[in-house]
C-alpha cells in the first residue's frame, strides 16, 4: 500500500486524462478503501503475467504546437495522454 501512495502523490495535478476520463487527482484525493481495492486490481494484473485492461493500451494523441507559425506543421509535437491507472500500474 505505501508504495501505490508514493507512486500516486508522485502524479502532477491538473493534467489532462486519458480515454477513461479519470485524471490524477481522482487518485490523490481518493479514500483509503478504493485505494486498497485497487492495489488489489493491480496484484491480481501483476500475478497474471502483466494483463491489464485493454483500454490502457491506448493512448489520445493530439498536436500541440510548440512556437513559431501555426501553418508550419513541423512546429507541432504530438502528445499522447495516457490513462491513469496504466500510468501508476
Amino acid at each position: 500500500m505505501e508504495e501505490l501512495e508514493t507512486t500516486i502523490k508522485t502524479l502532477k495535478s491538473r493534467k489532462s486524462p486519458g480515454s477513461d476520463g479519470i485524471n490524477n487527482d481522482l487518485y490523490k484525493h481518493a479514500p483509503k478503501s478504493f485505494l486498497h481495492t485497487f492495489l488489489n486490481f493491480l496484484n491480481v494484473c501483476w500475478i497474471y503475467g502483466g494483463d491489464i485492461p485493454k483500454e490502457w493500451r491506448t493512448a489520445i494523441v493530439i498536436s500541440m504546437h510548440k512556437k513559431g507559425y501555426r501553418n508550419n506543421p513541423d512546429k507541432y509535437k504530438g502528445i499522447s495522454l495516457l490513462n491513469t491507472g496504466y500510468k501508476i500500474y
